[in-house]
Order: C-alpha cells, then sequence, then structure tokens
C-alpha cells in the first residue's frame, strides 16, 4: 500500500506563522531583503490575520472555549493553510493578471509605493474562497495538526525551536485577563 504524501506548505507561510506566534527573544536576526516570495506570502499572511480578527474562526475547527495548548496550535495550522491556500490560489490566476498582483504587491515591498486597493480585494477574495475550501474537522486530529504545528514552531530550524509554554505564555485568554 502507497504511503500517503505529507502535503508540503511554504516555508514562507510557516515562517510568518512562527514570526506571529514566537517571543521577540526566538526571532533569528533576519536578512534585510526579503526575496519577493517571503514578502508576498507575509502580505497574504496578514491578510489572513485580518479576516480572522474580522470574522473569527469556524467553530468547526473546536478552538473556541478550550485550552492554550489545544486553541493555539489549531489556529495557527489553520492560518497557514489559508495563508498556503490563497497564494496558491493567487498563482492560479491568467499570467497577466497574476504577474499584475505580484509586480504590484513587489513595488509595494520595493518602492514603498501605495498598495493598490484593488490587490487588497483580489486577496481578500481568495481567502475567502480558502476559508470555505479548509476542512476545519481534520485540524482537530492531532494526527494532521500535530506535524504542521511542529513545523511551523521549527521554521527556522532547530535551533530557534521556541518552546510551546512560551507560545502560550504570549496568549492571553478571556481566564487569563480576569485573574
Amino acid at each position: 500500500m502507497k504511503k500517503k504524501r505529507r502535503p508540503t506548505v511554504n516555508k514562507y507561510a510557516l515562517q510568518a506563522e512562527y514570526m506571529r506566534i514566537t517571543p521577540d527573544e526566538r526571532i533569528p536576526p533576519l536578512d534585510e531583503s526579503l526575496p519577493p516570495e517571503a514578502f508576498r506570502f507575509a502580505l497574504i499572511h496578514e491578510a489572513v490575520l485580518s479576516h480572522v480578527d474580522m470574522f473569527g474562526i469556524p467553530e468547526e475547527l473546536q478552538a473556541h472555549d478550550t485550552e492554550k495548548h489545544i486553541a493555539i496550535p489549531r489556529v495557527s495550522c489553520y492560518v497557514v493553510l489559508v495563508t498556503q491556500l490563497t497564494y496558491q490560489k493567487l498563482n492560479q490566476l491568467p499570467t497577466a493578471f497574476k504577474n499584475a498582483l505580484w509586480q504590484g504587491i513587489d513595488d509595494y515591498q520595493l518602492n514603498d509605493d501605495d498598495l493598490p486597493d484593488v490587490i487588497m480585494l483580489i486577496v481578500t477574495h481568495y481567502i475567502g474562497e480558502a476559508v470555505e475550501e479548509i476542512n476545519c474537522k481534520e485540524l482537530t486530529n492531532i494526527q494532521i495538526s500535530g506535524p504542521l504545528w511542529n513545523r511551523i514552531k521549527s521554521a527556522y530550524g532547530d535551533e530557534y525551536v521556541a518552546e510551546e509554554d512560551e507560545i502560550f505564555d504570549m496568549f492571553v485568554t478571556d481566564d487569563d485577563a480576569e485573574n
């Protein structure tokens, strides 16, 4: 029987989430000049986080009203998968549209140009499509979310892996706020 291949997740999607969840003292020294693909993933990642802030996370993810050690990895995996799928969808646009989209994002990075509203409208549209396609129920299975969570924590290599307690302590829950 052929072993099911683990889907690949772009390292830049993993690194963007790593930067969000990891304490500042664990973040590796970064090169000032990001490759265009890294910046594109970072921009999409930020848009995904804005989407999550605006609309919340799906109930099927079962990350509401649960403990940090369950909720944070699930949400983190969800954000990475939505980021990855959105990038893939944008990369499947017709060539002329795709090139114009990436060029607009690259100009924004390189020249501090304003990001055209149409670019964010397109990105937001495909985030919505990606959200609809993600099977959140699968992310409740530790055999699926566990390996992805470990890949997020080690996105910059073994020497920069943050301990889970360090990550969890960064996030304040309603229970923490009451105490």
